[in-house]
């Protein structure tokens, strides 16, 4: 199996989104260009990251994309 890294890569840390949502914040990286989102958040709950990363996964994946979760 190959697979070949994006050369636009964005990381979406909750932490400096202020306020806004990932999944939208997602969406908008994903109509710029993006191909590879790192998504991190390292002050929710493991159940709270898992939710909202499904969301995210949701547009990462409509997209064709690929997405990196950290906790």
């Amino acid at each position: 199996m190959s697979i070949k890294i994006p050369r636009l890569y964005a990381i979406l840390d909750a932490a400096q989104l202020g306020g806004r949502q990932p999944a939208a914040v997602a969406e908008t990286l994903l109509q710029a260009g993006v191909r590879l989102i790192q998504y991190r958040d390292k002050s929710s709950s493991s159940r709270e990251l898992f939710m909202t990363g499904l969301k995210v996964a949701e547009r990462v994946k409509e997209a064709g994309a690929l997405l990196i979760v950290n906790d």
